[in-house]
């Protein structure tokens, strides 16, 4: 008989053979402590040219999509988002009202800066939608019978 010491300090004997001797283990508990670091990570930012639609709602101060009739003095709440996975508006550029055919024309932000009585909320609560509230002028109501508003605008 032969005597085989592993490093595992296991014992095997066997009965000498011209074949050569194998070990075979079946599971070992390694007992390794491997310094990990972390350093500071490097974001990339990468211009990308892609297309994505983009929808558009009149909402509620809760950010559902909602329909009402506006009044004099009311808030308008817009709510813009995307149903791309991980895609997320980062910049309006243009909001524009514009009531009836040819009437008056007001930008609520223009060169991605929001005027005096709108406000321009990024993913707020949590959500994937940017939020618009612009306060409507006064001028919009002047008729007895006040035409209804188009919002047209960019992101």
């Amino acid at each position: 008989l032969t005597i085989i010491r592993t490093q595992l300090q296991s014992i095997f004997f066997r009965e000498q053979s011209p074949e050569p001797l194998h070990a075979r283990v079946s599971s070992v508990d390694i007992g390794i402590t491997i310094p990990v670091e972390r350093k500071g990570a490097t974001e990339l930012f990468e211009n990308v040219n892609s297309t994505y639609e983009v929808q558009a709602c009149q909402c509620n101060a809760a950010y559902a999509c909602h329909k009402e009739t506006l009044k004099k003095g009311s808030s308008l709440f817009l709510c813009l988002f995307t149903n791309a996975t991980n895609i997320y508006i980062s910049d309006v550029m243009q909001v524009e009202l514009v009531q009836g055919n040819e009437g008056q024309k007001l930008f609520a932000v223009r060169n991605s800066l929001a005027d005096e009585l709108t406000s321009v909320l990024f993913r707020p609560r949590g959500t994937k939608m940017t939020v618009i509230r612009t306060q409507l002028r006064s001028s919009f109501f002047e008729n007895e019978n006040p035409e209804n508003l188009s919002i047209r605008g960019k992101c």
